[in-house]
């Protein structure tokens, strides 16, 4: 009778344990986690960058393009972008309510952000390097296609 106890509370352990998943080589709890704290660590660390030159093909502090900062960035948080825009696209759904974190595409030319909340988006331009934008700035309202949601 012992033996059977143990093996159903064994059982029912099992079950009540929650699910765990690994973020930047961290260990959270992803049947009640809110990602919020991940998007917020993500534009704090895309923020981090203003100012870094611009540098065709480039993927590290010595300088970056538009696909490899948010490569660079995304990577530290254990999310694979990629560094084709149509690879990006194949990745990620397309959402019209976008989260600080998110990703932001661009066509004519092919051009990659990440979205930092009040219509802003932090990113390689080859004039400015890593900066600022408001999406509203009439350049990027005519190139704009979608925001791509990271989770």
């Amino acid at each position: 009778m012992a033996k059977h106890f143990l093996s159903i509370f064994l059982f029912i352990s099992v079950l009540l344990t929650p699910i765990t998943g690994f973020i930047d080589s961290k260990v959270y709890n992803t049947k009640f986690f809110d990602y919020t704290l991940v998007r917020e660590e993500i534009v704090k660390d895309a923020l981090h960058y203003l100012g870094i030159n611009y540098l065709y093909g480039g993927s590290t502090v010595n300088g970056f393009d538009c696909s490899g900062f948010a490569s660079f960035v995304m990577k530290k948080h254990g999310i694979d972008v990629g560094r084709q825009l149509s690879d990006i696209e194949k990745k990620f759904k397309k959402t019209e309510h976008p989260l600080p974190g998110d990703l932001v595409i661009f066509y004519c030319p092919n051009h990659v952000g990440i979205y930092i909340g009040e219509n802003k988006i932090v990113h390689a331009s080859t004039s400015l390097g890593i900066t600022i934008t408001n999406l509203d700035e009439e350049y990027y309202k005519k190139r704009f296609i979608a925001f791509l949601s990271i989770f």
